[in-house]
């Protein structure tokens, strides 16, 4: 009876993480729908350069707090140290997004996605608070309203005023007194202190260690990033919106990964923290079935239904991208792998590891799209992407096996001298 309760449990967890992930992803996946609609494919290629832009700082710059709150044992009596670290590192991407918009000439839409992205990156924080406690209810209930008001702000600035910027603004001053007067208002009921403290010490410490995973993070989002800025360099705005068209779909593909990658994690710190290594070593055996079963579903669904839904979301006269679309979806098998390897990783606090690997990855797709997009366009980018998800579960499949190897029979400083846990 009470192992029934545990899974009902556990498919609880996934089912909201799931939801929150999906409304909100596809809250801000449904906005290239919409501008694509009122402005055309032009104004789309342009909106996606500002995205490859700011997305990669931004998620740089959050510090993948939400990962480190969820698997810290007492989050509630370090609140105050993870805020301190996340304010100073928001200030620091405000600098850096404003000094970028000054020296490149941004138009106004830059710096209303800036601000956006900003409030996005705190709020990941405060998921990661509730994920902490298993509170995936919280958090799909706010990624919902989060995603509601995005997506009914840019449809109203793009039809009174077809302003993509207004939009933007409008949802970030409504979502940030959100912050004060009801997200902080009820964490402050069960932590010690809301405000900014803890020693430097232990900033800068936790400051370090999210910036190690957060250079995964911020690397993982140039694969989706570098192929655009090619294609705007060889081509125009307007083929850089049909390749967003394309790769809104592989984006959307993330959402699952998400929404059972951070359930797997809280259920992996459960079972480091019980010392059940048999419990931990079958959560990663099943989740990996998940997600290879999740991949192929997904493929067959294109295969099947590609042309329709090209024709449903971007209209008759894209319906001609289908085969790049079915192209990009090849990518999702080792996405998805090598997601779990990298949970995997994380769960051991292996954090610094990636800083080992990950540069050959960006490296390598430098390389592919250096050579493939100028020949090939559109589909180039496509490929690029392909291949180097390869290239990243090929990689972080490596590294995976030697942490394993680690955990399972202690650690071994003959296996890998370099690779240790994160302080």
């Amino acid at each position: 009876m009470a192992r029934i309760k545990i899974e009902i449990k556990r498919l609880e967890s996934t089912t909201y993480a799931f939801g929150s992930n999906l409304n909100y992803t596809f809250a801000i996946w449904i906005v290239s729908v919409i501008i694509n609609y009122f402005l055309g494919a032009g104004e789309l290629g342009k909106f996606s350069m500002i995205q490859a832009i700011i997305s990669p700082l931004a998620l740089f710059f959050q510090l993948q707090l939400k990962v480190l709150a969820t698997i810290e044992f007492n989050l509630k009596g370090k609140f105050s140290v993870y805020q301190k670290t996340i304010l100073t590192s928001e200030f620091a991407l405000i600098l850096v997004i404003s000094l970028i918009g000054l020296l490149t000439k941004q138009p106004g839409l830059f710096y209303a996605f800036g601000i956006f992205k900003v409030i996005e990156v705190y709020y990941n924080f405060i998921q990661g608070y509730y994920q902490s406690h298993n509170n995936f209810k919280y958090v799909f209930y706010n990624s919902t309203i989060r995603g509601v008001i995005i997506v009914l702000f840019v449809i109203l600035s793009l039809k009174l005023f077809k302003s993509t910027s207004l939009g933007f603004l409008g949802t970030s001053l409504i979502l940030l007194p959100m912050i004060f007067f009801f997200d902080l208002k009820n964490i402050s009921k069960e932590v010690p202190s809301i405000l900014p403290g803890g020693s430097n010490e232990e900033a800068a410490r936790l400051f370090l260690n999210g910036a190690s995973i957060s250079l995964v993070a911020f690397m993982d989002s140039l694969m989706v990033s570098i192929p655009r800025y090619f294609i705007k360099i060889e081509y125009n705005d307007v083929e850089l919106g049909r390749f967003t068209m394309v790769l809104q779909f592989f984006i959307a593909a993330t959402i699952f990964v998400v929404s059972v990658g951070h359930p797997f994690l809280v259920r992996l710190k459960t079972n480091l923290l019980n010392n059940d290594k048999r419990r931990f070593n079958n959560e990663i055996k099943l989740t990996l079935l998940i997600f290879l079963a999740a991949s192929g579903l997904i493929i067959i669904f294109f295969i099947v239904y590609s042309d329709f839904i090209m024709k449903i979301v971007w209209g008759r006269e894209n319906v001609i991208l289908s085969n790049d679309l079915k192209l990009s979806l090849i990518g999702i098998v080792p996405l998805f792998l090598s997601s779990i390897f990298i949970y995997v990783i994380n769960s051991l606090k292996y954090f610094k590891v990636h800083i080992l690997y990950y540069p050959f990855v960006v490296i390598a797709e430098i390389i592919f799209g250096f050579y493939i997009i100028p020949l090939y366009g559109l589909r180039g980018g496509v490929l690029t992407i392909v291949f180097t998800q390869m290239i990243r579960m090929i990689l972080s499949g490596m590294v995976f096996l030697v942490v394993l190897h680690r955990f399972k029979n202690g650690t071994d400083q003959a296996v890998i001298d370099h690779i240790t846990p994160a302080e």
